[in-house]
């Protein structure tokens, strides 16, 4: 008899941990129940209900830096350009960050990859070293758009350097 009280009391006080959540400062947890999209757990402390609910995503809502790997550009002289933009961003709308876009940061590379070789390609070197100015801009507005429909807000492209690449072999 002591047994079961025992294994009841455990239990309860094991349910009872798992039904707390604490979500940190600058981060939402995307709650799902029984699979659907339920609420999002703002920075604090929730209850929730153990085995019913579980947290499908733990985002950042802090600003974040999202160096892509180099895009490479046919230049007007048939040479190639090579560009490795940096993108600050950050998540406004947690849930559409989960649900609208399966991977925002996979997405936002390959826009910005494509983007990249619209505005630059048939530019020779020099030109496209100038124009670093207003590929930034332009950027910033092809960026905006489709990224606002993912929960995203981009707050600033950097084009560090644009460089002549090898021609691959």
């Amino acid at each position: 008899m002591v047994v079961v009280i025992l294994v009841v009391v455990a239990a309860v006080l094991v349910l009872l941990a798992l039904s707390v959540k604490v979500v940190p400062t600058s981060t939402a947890f995307v709650l799902e129940r029984l699979g659907a999209y339920s609420r999002t757990l703002e920075p604090g402390v929730a209850v929730v209900v153990p085995v019913v609910d579980r947290v499908k995503a733990r985002v950042s809502l802090q600003p974040q830096r999202l160096t892509l790997p180099a895009t490479r550009v046919t230049a007007a002289d048939g040479g190639w350009l090579s560009v490795r933009p940096e993108i600050v961003y950050a998540v406004v709308d947690p849930v559409k960050a989960t649900y609208e876009v399966a991977s925002f940061q996979l997405s936002l590379e390959q826009l910005a990859g494509t983007a990249l070789r619209k505005l630059l390609s048939g530019l020779d070197p020099a030109a496209a070293t100038r124009a670093r100015g207003e590929l930034r801009a332009a950027l910033l507005d092809v960026l905006g758009e489709p990224v606002a429909g993912w929960g995203l807000r981009i707050d600033d492209v950097e084009v560090p350097a644009i460089e002549r690449a090898r021609p691959a072999r």
